[in-house]
């Protein structure tokens, strides 16, 4: 027993001290100028405030979401949903694809832990299907507002090319017979069947419900990086705007990543994105690591607190 008690302490500091190891590490070794941002002339506190405030809304939406999922397994409060998602950021950022925040969420849960996995998965696999169709948006502005042909060529096999796997995957979705041979090839008769039951207590209204969360969640966050990127760069147009932050997320989305690599990818392809409409490149590379830190560090400071305090 208290050889358990203390690999879970040790467990524990691990997982803290990798991710903040991580943070840390990041920031130090940004690039120089990384940090210019603050003396440029066109810098303004006050829209800075703005989007910290957003960066609050926006998980206080995730943790609302969550609830909503959650609570069709287990009651669940409002407050216990916040500490969950706060609890899976730290795991979130040192596991692959932010696998562990699957599992990180469900510690604050009295029981039924297993289940209320199936709350995370689909609150994430929501959450990527309204980042995947803002993207094929963004394609869509791309081909319309594009300035040569080439450029429309170049979106516009990428946009059908989305669209295809989009269809693909909704009708191997609505595929009830093959989900159910992979899934019991896969989990065995009897997991599957559980999670077949527990996935039955989810009505259309309530995947309804997750999919408006998800959406207001991806305003947000798409509403920060434009204004940050409007701010430092008023001469990029608001379709500009619109085209490269949703081709960013859409790109960062795609490409298999941990929440530790996410950021040097999510700037290096908003630097490629933007670079169609700016020469500002390291601007935007500074706006995303910006970002980064707004809406990374502080839940993933109070979720790290909640982690060791944790001690079921």
């Amino acid at each position: 027993m208290v050889y358990k008690k203390i690999s879970i302490i040790i467990l524990k500091i691990s997982i803290i001290a990798i991710a903040w190891w991580y943070v840390v590490y990041k920031i130090i070794n940004m690039p120089h100028d990384a940090f210019l941002v603050f003396n440029n002339p066109l810098f303004s506190v006050s829209v800075l405030v703005f989007v910290l405030l957003l960066m609050f809304v926006n998980w206080l939406i995730e943790s609302y979401k969550w609830k909503r999922l959650a609570e069709k397994i287990q009651p669940i409060s409002f407050f216990t949903s916040l500490q969950a998602v706060c609890i899976g950021m730290p795991l979130a950022l040192v596991t692959p694809n932010r696998i562990g925040e699957i599992g990180g969420r469900s510690l604050v849960l009295q029981e039924h832990k297993k289940k209320t996995m199936l709350a995370t998965f689909i609150g994430s696999i929501v959450q990527l299907i309204t980042t995947l169709l803002f993207g094929i948006v963004g394609f869509i502005l791309y081909i319309v507002f594009a300035q040569t042909q080439n450029t429309v060529s170049n979106a516009g096999y990428v946009a059908i090319v989305s669209v295809i796997i989009s269809i693909v995957l909704y009708r191997v979705l609505r595929n009830t017979v093959l989900i159910k041979k992979m899934g019991m090839r896969i989990l065995g008769r009897r997991k599957y069947v559980s999670l077949v039951h527990t996935y039955a207590k989810y009505s259309r209204a309530d995947i309804l419900h997750v999919f408006v969360f998800s959406i207001s969640r991806y305003v947000i966050f798409s509403g920060q990086f434009m204004l940050l990127a409007h701010m430092f760069l008023p001469e990029i147009t608001f379709v500009q705007l619109c085209i490269s932050v949703f081709l960013t997320y859409f790109f960062t989305t795609v490409i298999p990543t941990s929440i530790l690599g996410e950021v040097g990818i999510r700037g290096s392809v908003a630097m490629v994105v933007f670079g169609m409409f700016t020469t500002h490149e390291i601007t935007i590379f500074q706006v995303s690591m910006l970002l980064w830190i707004i809406n990374i560090v502080p839940p993933t400071l109070y979720g790290s607190y909640l982690l060791f305090r944790y001690r079921k």
